[in-house]
């Protein structure tokens, strides 16, 4: 059971790194350096300090504010967002199977 749950949290992983990077590629053809450059920052810095997360989704939130109404930058977010809700459904069903025991 654990090899199976890692091997989905790698691919849920990397389902997400995939949307990070296709994000970046984004914010590059729209010619946002600073906000490219910043968030390249603080996803270096983020490793060592938690706190840079909550820099990472302001820049998130402009970029995508600014940019919303074009459906070719909203699909790195939804990539992103897809394996965040497989995640919270998984937690959902193994707590209901939990209490039932």
């Amino acid at each position: 059971m654990n090899l199976n749950l890692s091997t989905l949290g790698l691919i849920l992983a990397l389902i997400s790194m995939i949307g990070q990077i296709w994000e970046l590629v984004c914010m590059g053809k729209k010619k946002e350096f600073l906000l490219l450059g910043l968030t390249l920052v603080f996803i270096v810095a983020g490793s060592f300090y938690q706190v840079l997360g909550v820099a990472l989704l302001a820049i998130k939130v402009i970029f995508y504010s600014r940019y919303w109404s074009e459906k070719s930058i909203r699909k790195p977010l939804y990539l992103q967002l897809a394996p965040m809700v497989v995640a919270l459904i998984l937690f959902g069903i193994v707590l209901t199977l939990a209490s039932g025991m």
